[in-house]
């Protein structure tokens, strides 16, 4: 990406990404203190609904966070100056983030919990792939906003292929 934009572009963009992935850690902390439970209950009826607090409470976080994002986007001109106004759009495209984050990681956990991880690590090197390859072709003619897109693209292809696998 600097290579192919620069570091002014850069700079802008790492900073409301740097901003959104802050918002990502709770749901990281919360997934990884509920997946030895889920891994001990795989078997159980108790998963589920272990499975289903933890969805909606993702999921519920996440929106909250995204909310907070762009709502507090203008800030960050405030925060880092006039020349940072880039950020501010990038941030508020980046709030959707949170939510297919949340989704895309308790379909992942519940993947792990249930013995299905060389599934799981299939479909990530298979997103990682999607993703560089997308932001190869579009980050000449979209700029920073093609690697949210991306980002969004590749987290949605995520939690749709492991919601396919975690049936099968």
């Amino acid at each position: 990406m600097l290579q192919i934009l620069g570091a002014l572009v850069l700079g802008s963009y790492t900073v409301a990404f740097r901003v959104a992935a802050v918002f990502t850690l709770p749901i990281t902390a919360m997934i990884n203190a509920t997946l030895p439970r889920l891994i001990a209950q795989q078997r159980q009826e108790a998963f589920s609904r272990t499975y289903n607090r933890m969805l909606k409470i993702g999921l519920g976080y996440g929106a909250f966070a995204s909310i907070v994002l762009v709502t507090t986007a203008p800030q960050l001109t405030v925060i880092f100056g006039a020349d940072y106004v880039r950020a501010v759009n990038y941030l508020e495209t980046l709030a959707a983030w949170p939510i297919l984050f949340a989704l895309r990681s308790c379909i992942a956990a519940s993947l792990t919990a249930t013995g299905k991880q060389r599934t799981r690590t299939f479909i990530e090197v298979a997103a990682f792939i999607l993703a560089l390859s997308l932001n190869l072709i579009l980050l000449p003619s979209m700029g920073a906003s093609a690697a949210i897109v991306t980002l969004l693209i590749t987290e949605t292809a995520m939690a749709g292929g492991m919601t396919v696998a975690k049936r099968y």
